[in-house]
């Protein structure tokens, strides 16, 4: 039967309307049959374990399923369920006799404006994804949640879904992801989970799990002229749909990072955190995104099961899968400001860019960023962006004000430990006595201490200082000469030391350091 609703629904004169063609679209759970004017979608009769539609009263189920979930998205391309019915040795759509299967029927829309073949071609701009974020939060405004969608935000079952990936994707060790890579992001997520447990909790208490999209991807949106329409949402298994709100939002975010368009993402989570309101999204972002990222590189992997497959199409298969779990692991990373927390020290001498980099990583990372610049000048009682271009060592740069100046840093650095938060504090840290300290109030607290040193070359170092001093909108009052004094008096930094070259684009400085194994 599954061939003859294959070979019948190939057949223009199946369909109730005007056929001049149709086109079959396979994936491995439906036949999709685009007529022109509409689409019908038929559920294969398979079990995957997380589905099943093996029985034609499953089938008609998740049909209507499928439809009242796409309803809010998409309430004009989701028209109904329509049955296919057998009369006198012909199967035909809507028609007379048993009904032998069922289909979803839908409004075709014009597929070259799926949002991931216009990202191909580069035709999807800011106001696309502006327009985007926008629907998306309000979608997520108006959507359902009950006591019984709540039990899928609670750690129990987050920790059941990320153990089913890890446990599906063991056989693949050293084929998509090797052991250590497997091992890190598998180590990483569970201290997330554990160190975060009342957050997720708290999530639910707020009404943050919904029953959302579950599948928010680029190749599940049309972007039409008027406005973006989402579709595909998952019907056949609630553990997959309903989630925390940001989960939905990573999905999106992942998909745009993993195809090169992370300015299209950055932009879209803005957009998106502007209309929600919903300011914890940072700190569940990264978990998120590395759940979809890892799930992506496991049914991708999945796929290398296959019969037939030639060795190139299955090294081009590895390939993708193992990208997403390097996309997953670079996630997971930046899951470390958590669990425990870090207590992450930005040094070097002036113009080496290490304030621009503890502003950009305290925003990625969502840290408090500690400034021994602003600190200083409010202790003297003067305003942030008012210079006092003082001698090297005299005014508000003498030793009395450095010793204050640190001292109220880690005081400060302290009282957001003690909360079991992270923090980054920005200064020059020249002498090893400040850095000592750091360590020391590290370690009392039971925090990660990261030593960061930012260097460039001497050349870059001037043009930024004149540039700078031109500008006069810098907190920092360091000229030239202060930077030549500093750098004969800047002590030698010795042991661990993650150093950056802050020569390059700041968002390149930024994945340096979330890449590496010290982070």
């Amino acid at each position: 039967m599954e061939l003859d609703i294959v070979k019948a629904l190939s057949k223009p004169s199946a369909y109730p309307h005007k056929v001049r063609e149709v086109r079959l679209i396979q994936t491995h759970i439906s036949w999709i049959f685009l007529t022109g004017k509409y689409v019908y979608k038929v559920k294969k009769p398979v079990n995957f374990g997380f589905l099943d539609f093996t029985t034609l009263k499953k089938r008609k189920f998740y049909c209507e399923e499928e439809v009242r979930v796409n309803k809010l998205l998409a309430p004009a391309v989701y028209l109904g369920v329509v049955p296919i019915t057998l009369n006198r040795g012909e199967l035909r759509v809507g028609g007379r006799g048993r009904v032998v299967e069922y289909a979803v029927k839908m409004l075709q829309l014009p597929q070259e404006l799926i949002m991931s073949k216009m990202l191909e071609s580069g035709r999807v701009n800011v106001k696309d994804i502006e327009k985007l974020a926008k629907i998306i939060a309000q979608f997520h405004k108006k959507a359902k949640t009950t006591p019984k969608i709540n039990h899928y935000g609670l750690p129990k079952t987050i920790a059941f879904n990320w153990n089913e990936n890890f446990a599906q994707t063991e056989e693949y060790i050293n084929e998509t992801i090797s052991r250590e890579e497997w091992e890190e992001v598998k180590k990483r997520v569970e201290d997330f989970m554990k160190n975060n447990s009342n957050l997720f909790k708290k999530r639910v208490r707020q009404g943050k799990v919904k029953e959302c999209h579950g599948d928010l991807h680029s190749g599940n949106i049309f972007l039409l002229r008027d406005s973006p329409v989402v579709f595909d949402a998952i019907e056949f298994n609630p553990r997959f749909r309903c989630s925390d709100v940001v989960s939905d939002v990573a999905f999106l975010t992942m998909d745009l990072e993993f195809h090169g368009h992370k300015k299209l993402a950055k932009r879209f989570v803005e957009v998106y955190k502007y209309h929600s309101k919903d300011e914890e999204l940072s700190r569940l972002l990264s978990f998120y995104k590395c759940y979809r990222a890892y799930v992506r590189g496991k049914v991708t992997g999945f796929r290398l099961r296959e019969l037939g497959l030639t060795k190139s199409e299955k090294e081009k298969i590895r390939k993708i899968a193992h990208s997403y779990f390097q996309l997953a692991l670079k996630y997971a990373r930046e899951l470390t400001q958590f669990s425990p927390p870090m207590l992450i020290v930005i040094m070097g001498l002036p113009g080496t860019g290490k304030s621009t980099v503890a502003r950009a990583l305290g925003k990625r990372l969502g840290m408090k960023v500690l400034s021994t610049d602003i600190i200083r000048k409010r202790l003297a009682s003067i305003p942030v962006y008012e210079h006092s271009y003082s001698a090297f060592g005299e005014g508000i740069y003498r030793a009395s004000m450095s010793e204050r100046t640190y001292s109220t840093l880690l005081h400060k650095a302290e009282k957001i430990l003690e909360r079991n938060k992270s923090c980054i504090l920005d200064g020059t840290f020249s002498k090893v006595k400040y850095r000592k300290k750091a360590r020391e109030l590290a370690k009392k607290k039971g925090a990660k201490f990261l030593p960061v040193l930012c260097t460039c070359s001497e050349e870059v170092v001037r043009r930024r200082l004149v540039e700078r001093k031109r500008a006069g909108k810098d907190v920092s009052d360091a000229t030239l000469e202060i930077y030549m004094k500093m750098k004969e008096n800047f002590d030698e930094v010795r042991g661990h030391c993650l150093i950056l070259n802050t020569s390059k684009p700041i968002e390149d400085v930024v994945e340096d350091f979330l890449s590496s194994t010290a982070y």
